[in-house]
């Protein structure tokens, strides 16, 4: 099985990346880009984070995710890319804000950010 890396930010433009012709030098994202998946025409549903991460990560536009605002999180019975990859047999792991899944749903996770309080574990 191909390792999977998904690198998801908030507010940053196309060419904040020197791959893509931005200023600032990024070699290790340049060099991802480059051996990777990197994604020149990606267009976001929704202008709000949450429900735009709901949209990536479930395949479905807000009003059928149900998550319109930043403050909520995908209900369990959603099937969304954690669960798909997980089923198909890949080790989870998480890094960054939860922004997306209720905190229970990370119990399976063979990793999650030890910096995270001990209640989004």
């Amino acid at each position: 099985m191909p390792n999977i890396l998904l690198i998801n930010t908030d507010q940053q433009c196309y060419d904040a990346m020197s791959a893509h012709g931005g200023a600032a030098q990024t070699p290790a994202l340049d060099r991802l880009a480059t051996e990777g998946m990197d994604f020149h025409r990606f267009y976001a549903q929704s202008p709000v984070c949450v429900p735009s991460r709901c949209n990536l990560s479930t395949g479905r536009y807000p009003h059928a995710h149900r998550i319109r605002e930043n403050h909520a999180r995908l209900e369990r019975h959603e099937v969304h890319l954690f669960k798909a990859l997980e089923q198909a047999g890949y080790t989870l792991g998480y890094v960054e804000k939860n922004h997306l899944l209720e905190n229970e749903e990370f119990a399976s996770f063979g990793y999650v950010d030890p910096d995270w309080p001990t209640s989004l574990r």
